[in-house]
């Protein structure tokens, strides 16, 4: 009993869906001793249980245990840290050191959300790793002694997770600022010390300013009236388009995480206050703001068009294949001689040659995407080679019956382009989850909203697709529960 003879923590540690699990298990027990300190403290919690015994007897089952977990820590919401908190509140219900160590492990050399197909650019592997960032957070305060005294540790794990940020959201908004949590940790807060220093703060706030005064002007071009056509969509999503959203929600994550700060961390990290005033330089919240409604509305259209087009590529696919399979049968019929208006013309090569071209058109699959896309590349490059024959290019009609072809063929590759994974990745990268906290409970942004709104009541259209950017957060913490729902079925 309690024994799996067909599966080991180190077997499970190799499987993509075991390492997250198994981190999620830890992740999220103690994302719940956080939440409940934070939004119970300490002495309503104790006078609930104090009254909850009164009236049904210290004789209930796990009261000794509810009793021990759930006393007062000392935290105290707006006031410094108590000493080393919360490693003495996480101990109170042991766990197991050595998994945890082994998942820390893991999180420190694996991607292991695998991410990297959803952010590429290596500027934005900090937030490609933000989902494991903040469950590595939690799984540290199991393991005290990693903070306290492996240096080289810490500093790894800063490099890869916290190079460019050190406010991080660690469930649904809830954020937590590295310099004053990992205050009281000797390792972790001289690793951090590297993150926040002025000049690197300075970089990449530089950096992402830049950024957002280009993106503000590009994304504007994107939502003109007649620019976002099918065809300009499918030929640009990969290469513009969903470069510049990854690009857009990397900047206003920083911006939005680095820029809300309460006033009482601010006094906290004293120390470190020209860091903290140096993100707010030459930016203002209408900069970040007109980014993020921008933002939403070209991920609301894009996603809207590609729903669309996924209804439709089938037939698509088909009308354009039988087209070009037919103009190409066409011309081998016309260079076999048998036509009427072939005036005689009889080759035989030219024949056997675009009756190929029009059965290799017809084999063509969609659901192979690189196979058909290199196989359709190389039709076209052989339809273009063969127009320089002087059978063909001193004929006016055959000439247009291969240029229509090529045209067919182009515009199956931009049939190709249509990807359910393309969805997917714009829902990835446009999740704005981290903001939930900020904005429902301490009301960020809101007031200039209503401002803009105010001077411009179009902006009211935007608005729907940004709350549509902010339901993402309602997905989240079910994603898992849908899972074990499809697999129950």
């Amino acid at each position: 009993e309690g024994v799996y003879i067909s599966h080991t923590i180190e077997s499970i540690l190799v499987n993509n869906d075991g390492k997250q699990l198994l981190c999620e298990i830890f992740y999220l027990y103690g994302v719940m001793l956080l939440l409940l300190d934070y939004k119970i403290g300490g002495k309503v919690r104790e006078h609930l249980i104090v009254s909850y015994i009164r009236y049904k007897g210290a004789g209930e089952q796990h009261t000794v245990e509810i009793t021990s977990m759930c006393r007062a820590t000392g935290y105290v919401l707006d006031k410094p840290l108590p000493e080393s908190y919360p490693v003495q509140y996480f101990n109170r219900v042991p766990v197991d050191k050595e998994m945890i160590g082994m998942l820390i492990g893991r999180i420190r050399s694996d991607d292991i959300y695998q991410m990297s197909y959803n952010y590429p650019a290596p500027e934005h592997r900090s937030t490609a790793l933000s989902i494991q960032a903040q469950s590595l957070y939690i799984l540290l305060f199991f393991r005290p002694e990693i903070l306290r005294e492996e240096r080289p540790v810490m500093r790894e794990i800063v490099d890869k997770h916290f190079a460019d940020n050190w406010v991080i959201n660690y469930y649904m908004g809830f954020t937590v600022d590295l310099v004053v949590a990992w205050g009281s940790f000797k390792a972790a807060s001289a690793a951090i010390q590297g993150t926040i220093a002025v000049e690197n703060v300075a970089y990449y706030q530089k950096r992402m300013r830049a950024s957002v005064k280009t993106l503000n002007k590009e994304i504007a071009g994107y939502l003109r009236e007649g620019v976002l056509t099918e065809q300009y969509v499918l030929d640009n999503i990969h290469s513009l388009m969903l470069p510049k959203i990854r690009e857009a929600n990397v900047v206003l994550r920083w911006f939005m995480l680095h820029m809300t700060r309460g006033p009482a961390l601010r006094r906290v990290a004293e120390p470190f206050k020209k860091s903290y005033e140096v993100v707010e330089t030459d930016i203002n919240a209408d900069e970040i703001l007109t980014l993020l409604l921008q933002t939403a509305q070209l991920e609301f259209s894009l996603k809207a068009m590609f729903v669309q087009f996924l209804k439709e590529k089938p037939a698509k696919w088909e009308k354009a294949k039988q087209l070009g399979s037919t103009k190409m049968q066409k011309l081998s019929t016309y260079f076999s001689g048998d036509d009427v208006l072939s005036d005689n013309v009889r080759v035989a090569q030219l024949e056997s040659w675009f009756s190929d071209i029009s059965e290799r058109i017809t084999s063509l699959e969609y659901n192979d995407s690189t196979s058909a896309s290199r196989k359709i590349q190389k039709l076209m490059k052989a339809l273009e080679n063969v127009q320089e024959f002087h059978q063909i290019d001193s004929n006016l009609q055959v000439v247009q019956f291969i240029q229509d072809t090529r045209q067919l063929l182009r515009q199956m590759i931009r049939y190709i382009n249509i990807e359910y994974k393309v969805l997917i990745t714009i829902g990835t990268v446009g999740d704005l989850s981290y903001a939930w906290e900020l904005m429902s409970s301490f009301g960020c942004f809101v007031p200039e909203i209503q401002n803009k709104i105010k001077r411009n009541p179009h902006l009211a259209i935007q608005m729907r697709s940004a709350f549509v950017k902010l339901a993402s957060m309602l997905e989240l913490p079910c994603s898992r529960i849908d899972q074990a729902a499809q697999n129950g079925d």
